[in-house]
């Protein structure tokens, strides 16, 4: 959890970099148990800061609120935030259009909006079927993905925002496709955050997507916190009639 803090917080204050003495408040979108929005608040040392989810954390924490996914609405007045993130959460939103309309009523003119998210091109269906599958291997709740490319959300955010900022990693060394972006609001522009929730990357089926990519799958069902050994995972691929029956045997 550290290096993932520390990661999130360095790329993000090398993006701002002077702008950060200006912010004052902050909204996480996405939050999941707030750990890594918390720290890189204060590591950033904002004193106001928000934390949102559609799941219910198992602790409490100062400053979060539950939003509804399908009555999308924040309890923070019409610009208020300087800061909004979202750490690959974006693909998770159901219904986008909404998401993006909050997000941008809270959001000052001249507010940052910085996303860590997956570049998934339209034709990569492996790479967006090899995302669900991580997504339904690790032990946090599931909820559905809905990969696009940067450049689709790109088109969508120049609308009302301008790009300062970009990070990514180096290839091959990045097979879940993140990248980082920092976008600032601006004065005079559309608001509106319009996105065609039907045009998303789909997955491949599966089950045989898996049985075809063993050795791809065992590496990574290594790192979802089993204590089942590489050999035993690779045996154990072939049979598998389910994502769940995988998922049941890598955690139980």
């Amino acid at each position: 959890m550290e290096n993932r803090t520390s990661e999130r917080t360095s790329i993000l204050k090398a993006l701002l970099g002077d702008a950060n003495a200006s912010i004052n408040s902050y909204l996480d979108v996405g939050c999941g148990d707030g750990s890594i929005s918390l720290e890189v608040s204060n590591a950033l040392a904002i004193p106001n800061s928000y934390l949102t989810d559609v799941v219910q954390p198992n602790k409490t924490m100062e400053g979060f609120f539950l939003t509804d996914p399908s009555n999308i609405h924040f309890p923070l007045e019409d610009g208020s935030i300087d800061l909004i993130t979202c750490f690959v959460s974006i693909h998770h939103f159901t219904d986008p259009n909404a998401m993006f309309s909050e997000i941008m009523r809270v959001l000052k003119v001249g507010g940052y909006l910085f996303i860590r998210e997956h570049d998934v091109e339209p034709s990569d269906s492996d790479t967006a079927t090899y995302l669900d599958v991580m997504h339904h291997l690790f032990p946090d709740p599931y909820y559905p993905c809905f990969f696009r490319s940067k450049a689709t959300l790109r088109r969508s955010f120049s609308k009302s925002m301008s790009m300062i900022g970009y990070h990514d990693y180096p290839e091959p060394y990045n097979p879940q496709h993140l990248y980082h972006e920092l976008w600032v609001r601006l004065r005079g522009r559309d608001s509106a955050i319009e996105l065609d929730k039907n045009d998303y990357v789909r997955p491949l089926d599966l089950v045989p997507w898996v049985k075809s990519h063993v050795k791809e799958v065992t590496k990574l069902a290594t790192k979802t916190g089993t204590k089942r050994q590489y050999s035993d995972i690779a045996r154990f691929i072939p049979k598998i009639k389910s994502i769940n029956e995988l998922y049941s045997f890598l955690h139980e």
